[in-house]
């Protein structure tokens, strides 16, 4: 009886504990849901969107403002590489660039047009990323980031169109 009541003691405390690490992870998790929506919002404010290529799936794993800037679906998730390659103009030049990055580590930092698949306007992005590798050395994924600088691009060319019309009218001046 004695062995059964400590037992039964013993799993009472188990079970106490167990119900406590059971709410820490609840909480846990609501905190990593409040910082992924925080996430999320601050990328779709920023125009900022996240992205890794895996070697192994030679799929793109995009957060939702990236496959937005795509034209494709607002939740974050895989795509083929060849659906994210479609939308590139210049494919060739990108291409290069994560060949580059992938063999030599030479820094993938550049920009290019994109066609979204949505049919909305053409946008012109800037992408920066880095090459991770397993502890052998070997490429495992590119992680990278996407922003929209569609209207820094026409906000500069605007500029630069004003500044070549004042310059033309101050030519014309005595």
């Amino acid at each position: 009886r004695e062995e059964l009541r400590s037992a039964y003691e013993q799993i009472a405390a188990s079970e106490e504990k167990l119900r406590q690490q059971v709410g820490e992870l609840a909480e846990r998790e609501r905190e990593i849901r409040i910082s992924e929506a925080r996430l999320v919002m601050a990328q779709e404010i920023a125009r900022t969107g996240s992205w890794e290529y895996d070697f192994a799936t030679n799929e793109i794993l995009g957060s939702a403002e990236t496959l937005h800037l795509f034209g494709y679906r607002h939740e974050a998730g895989r795509v083929p590489v060849e659906a994210i390659e479609s939308r590139i103009r210049e494919k060739a030049e990108n291409r290069q660039a994560l060949t580059d990055l992938a063999r030599t580590g030479k820094a993938y930092d550049i920009e290019y047009t994109i066609d979204p698949a949505d049919g909305s306007p053409e946008r012109r992005v800037h992408s920066v990323a880095r090459l991770e590798k397993d502890a052998g050395g070997r490429p495992v994924r590119i992680i990278g980031v996407i922003q929209d600088i569609t209207d820094r691009q026409r906000a500069e060319q605007s500029r630069s169109e004003s500044e070549a019309r004042f310059r033309e009218l101050a030519d014309l001046l005595p």
